[in-house]
Parts: structure tokens; sequence; C-alpha cells
């Protein structure tokens, strides 16, 4: 073995890593020893799974049983969710299902089950209602998905409804109603990102991957020595991110982020903004109804709640004019998604009840009402164009998973539409793995939404009970060491978050 190698297969085994020990051999494995192997691989998964508690995951995982039997079928749901395409092997009745069920809990507007219509045409479809689909991958997808549409979108790319006969607008027709008195913008700057240093890190990697431009990164390149009231003064570069309350809480600021949005808005530039419902490390819910007050304001002072742009129609000369916003805002519900809905259901008739309390940074005991729980609808904000929520977070599987849902008036004309697939295909992936829906089909069928509830609100009383017991233990060490240790949640969150760790507890628990 050489050197490097040695060393690299030592610093391995202190993390329980043994590289070396599933190396495929040129002759290969007899079989007993394939199963002996394996054995041994799932004993050391299900002992790390008894004690992983340091990542929003359910291990708890009990509504497999029975779904070996789709192992030895090639389940693919390529294409469109709504087609049911020419590859028949696929779990899309499935699928529709289940998004069907996620737009009930989001409150988004209900496609057309009419049964004397196609259910795989969409236009008869209510541009307002919901399209969406199971990610074969997790949330991160999902962002990166919205990011795609969001670019598209406020860039004046071709959509699906562009191509309904009853949504095309005859140039001449928009030149004339302008006249009357509307006043939209014909022309927009590049649409900047913002998203706050809380955010998952598969935002930023989305916005790269499209090609936009943060905030930050725009305006210290063109609008430098600019002075915000309420963000920044003259002689400070633009932030990198929306900055948050603070960075142990996670919440973004909406005044400060509202005065860097109508900074770019106030100079004819899309906008896109990303909002956490539910961070990864601190479990912060921004305030969605908060920022979404103050953002709709600013994008109707400054016009981007109507834009006309001039859309040229894929493989033709033709030109027409659509009207739609200049914005964008997506919700990243990775960690709430699945899991504040049912909160809000639970207290929905109790809006007083004091259902948190949590201790701030100044020791201080701040209540919360069921009032202030954070509420992801779709229906009463309409701003909100697109989120995305995990499934392995909640209710838990056994691979990564998600559900993406935006509306159908955002969705994108396909780049093309291969004919083998016999569908369109506006997802991201492209090849979908159908058994995802399935997984996720049989938990909601399992369980009734009375079930879900309580498995929510049992959460939230766990980690309150688990805080309570932490805080005692803290303040003891604090008095007796002299130290300064610290423990922080966030408002209806399920993650504590503690100021030091050892390391070996970190690796015994698997903490991020």
């Amino acid at each position: 073995m050489e050197p490097a190698d040695f060393v690299l297969n030592y610093f391995y085994k202190i993390l329980e890593w043994d590289i070396y020990k599933y190396l495929i051999p040129e002759k290969r494995l007899p079989p007993a020893e394939i199963d002996r192997k394996l054995e041994s691989c799932s004993q050391v998964f299900h002992d790390r799974a008894s004690r992983c508690i340091g990542y929003q995951l359910d291990s708890d995982i009990k509504h497999t049983a029975g779904l070996e039997k789709f192992l030895d079928v090639h389940i693919n749901n390529i294409g469109d969710p709504n087609q049911k395409g020419s590859y028949l092997l696929n779990s899309k009745e499935i699928e529709y299902a289940v998004i069907r069920y996620y737009a009930g809990l989001w409150n988004a507007r209900m496609r057309n089950m009419d049964l004397d219509a196609d259910p795989h045409d969409n236009s008869h479809q209510d541009p307002d209602v919901y399209w969406g689909y199971v990610l074969s991958m997790g949330s991160s997808e999902g962002n990166i998905m919205a990011a795609w549409m969001g670019r598209d979108y406020v860039g004046g790319k071709y959509l699906i409804v562009d191509s309904e006969k009853s949504k095309v607008v005859p140039k001449v027709g928009r030149i004339i109603s302008q006249l009357k008195g509307e006043k939209p913008i014909d022309i927009l700057q590049p649409t900047v990102f913002f998203a706050s240093a809380a955010a998952h890190y598969s935002v930023l990697k989305a916005a790269v991957l499209m090609n936009l431009p943060g905030f930050g990164e725009y305006g210290n390149q063109h609008y430098a020595g600019a002075e915000i009231p309420g963000a920044k003064k003259a002689d400070e570069p633009f932030p990198d991110h929306v900055p948050v309350y603070n960075d142990l809480d996670g919440r973004v600021d909406p005044d400060k982020l509202a005065a860097l949005v109508e900074y770019f808005a106030a100079r004819r530039h899309g906008i896109m903004v990303v909002l956490n419902y539910g961070t990864t490390f601190t479990g912060a819910f921004d305030e969605l109804e908060v920022c979404i007050n103050r953002l709709k304001k600013i994008f109707a002072k400054y016009g981007l709640d109507e834009v006309v742009r001039e859309v040229q129609k894929p493989g033709s000369k033709e030109v027409i004019t659509d009207t739609r916003t200049g914005y964008w805002i997506h919700v990243d519900g990775a960690y709430g998604g699945c899991y504040m809905p049912y909160l809000a259901k639970h207290f929905k008739n109790n809006p007083d009840q004091v259902v948190d309390t949590v201790i701030d940074l100044n020791g201080n005991k701040v209540e919360y009402k069921a009032s202030q729980i954070p509420t992801l609808d779709m229906t009463k904000f309409p701003e909100i164009c697109s989120t995305v929520t995990s499934g392995h977070k909640f209710p838990g599987a056994p691979w990564p998973l998600g559900v993406y849902m935006s509306r159908h008036k955002y969705q994108l004309h396909p780049p093309s539409s291969p004919m083998y697939i016999g569908s369109m295909d506006s997802t991201l992936s492209g090849s979908r793995n159908g058994l995802s829906a399935i997984v996720l089909w049989k938990y909601l069928s399992l369980n009734s939404d009375e079930q879900i509830i309580d498995n929510c609100v049992r959460c939230l009383k766990t980690i309150q009970e688990i805080e309570v017991r932490f805080r005692k233990i803290i303040e003891k060490k604090n008095k007796e060491k002299g130290l300064d240790l610290r423990l922080i949640r966030g408002p209806f969150g399920l993650t504590l978050i503690f100021s030091k760790m050892r390391e070996a507890i970190r690796s015994k628990y698997t903490l991020a």
C-alpha cells in the first residue's frame, strides 16, 4: 500500500469508513461472500440510523413494506406528469394523486378533473391551477428547477400557455390597450437573485447554474457607492446575501429585504427572491406574509406586477406579446413544507393560543401564538410562483425525494419534444424515479390527516420538552465551570442548535 493510501485509509477508519472493504475484485465475488458483505453493510446502516439525530430526516420509516415487488421493474415517469407518454412502465397516475394531495395541503388552485375533458390536455386548464411533479432528488432539484423557470419566465421565454389559442395576444391589440392608460414595462434589465445567508447551499448552486447574478455581485459591479437607506451606507459594499435578524436565528430581515429589492426594482431589474420555509441548520421560518406583503407593494410601485414582453415562438418568426410579472418568488419548504401546514391546521380555530415559547439571544422568553404560524398558502399568496418540499425529511423515505409545485401559467415550453417520449417534458430531470411517488402515496394512504397532524404536534411538544431538559444541564455547566454554552431554537422549529459540541459526540450521533 502506498504511503498516501495508508494515511487516507487511516483517516477513513477514524470516520468508520473503510474504502477498501467493498472494492470489486477482477474475478468477482462468490454469492455467499456478497450476501455476507451486504448483511454487514445493512447492520452498519441500521446501527448508524438508530443514532442519527443531527440531520433533518425521518429514520423511522414504517411504510415501505411490500414495495420490494416494484424493484424488478424499471418504473420511469419520464416526461410531463400530466401526460401519459409512450413509456407505459410509469406511475404517473399515482404521481398525479400525490401532487394533487400536496396542492390541497398548500391550498393551490385545483386542476380540472372533468371526466369529459382529456386529462392530458392542458388547454382546458385555468392558468392559475397547480403544476408540479415528484422529484427524483430532494429539494435541491426543486430549487434548481425554480431558478430555471424563474429565469426564463421573467426573461420572456415562450410558455406552454403561449401556445394555447386563447392566450395568444396579438401585438396590435396589446399596443391599443397600452394607449388606453396601461403602464407596463416592455424591457427589463437582467434578473437579479435575492437569498439570505441561511438559504440552503443548493439555492446558490441553482443561481450559478442558471447564470442568475446575485444582487450583491451585480450591485458591486454596476452600482458601487450606492446608498440604500435601511440596508447599506454609501461607503459599504453590497452584502453577499439578504441580511437575517441574526446568524443563530436565521430568519430574513423583511426591512432589509424590501430596501434591497426596491433599489433594483426602481432600476427596472427582474427580481427573483427565495424565502425559507424552514432552514437547514436553524429550522428558521421566514415571515412569509410580512415579506410577501412588503414585496408586492414594491412590485406594483415599479410596474413589475405587469410586464409586457415580446416573445418569439420556437421554430417560427412569429412574435407575440405576453403580459406577465417581472418577478419570481420561490419558497424553499424542504424542511417545513410537509410539517408546518399540519401544525397550522391543528391550531386554526384557536388563533390566540400560545403554541411555542423560545428563548432569544438575550435570554428573554418570547411567546408565539397560533396566528403567527407561517402559512404556505398559494391561493392567499398568488405572488408565490413555486415551492418545494423534501419527502425524506417528512414523512420519511429510504432515499432522497421531494415535491415541486408551481402554476400552469408558468410552465415552460420544452426546448424540444423528442418523439420517443410521447409527451412534453418541461421537468428538469427528464427520466424520473417512479418509485418515489409510490412511497409517498403509500404513506399518505396509510395515514389520515388527523394522524399526520397528531404526529406533527407530538414532534413539536417533544422538542420543547427536550429543550427544557438541555437548558437545565447547560445552565448547571455554565455556573459550575464558568462557561458560556448556548442553546438556540427558532419559533415552531424542531431543531436544537448547540454553540459547542465535542467531536466524539458529533461523530457518534451524526451531528452537522
